[in-house]
């Protein structure tokens, strides 16, 4: 291998000269392109690139013909009704036609409108909690 360590190691464990247990190791230290150009490693580069492309479609939303992102972030959706009340987190996906809130685990659409629906954005004051008011 041209830029890469080669260790091997042989260990014995003994108790007044009498060998216990060996141990025999050979390893290989070099980075991911010589590992896969001698052919070592490939089936785990795939199966990691694999994983990531699954994770990344997992947390994409289905988009409709010729739609594309415009920008997402971290957010979430604030769940006031029925039983459970709090925030489920998710991500927040501004299309080219809709905005869509999208959990990640289990995947799901916690909240979702066509661009037109969106009439003007407002914000509310937010009420100062901390630190406390002094008298």
């Amino acid at each position: 291998m041209a830029s890469a360590t080669i260790l091997h190691l042989n260990l014995i464990v003994a108790v007044a000269d009498i060998p216990l247990s060996g141990v025999s190791l050979r390893a290989a230290v070099a980075g991911r392109e010589t590992m896969l150009e001698y052919g070592m490693m490939r089936h785990r580069d795939e199966d990691t690139r694999a994983r990531a492309e699954r994770s990344v479609a997992r947390r994409t939303p289905e988009l409709g013909e010729g739609e594309k992102i415009v920008c997402r972030t971290s957010g979430g959706r604030l769940l006031a009704e029925g039983l459970s009340h709090g925030w489920r987190p998710g991500t927040v996906h501004l299309t080219d036609r809709r905005l869509i809130v999208l959990r990640d685990e289990p995947r799901e659409i916690l909240w979702g409108t066509g661009l037109d629906a969106v009439t003007a954005p407002a914000t509310a004051p937010r009420r100062k909690k901390w630190p406390p008011e002094r008298s």
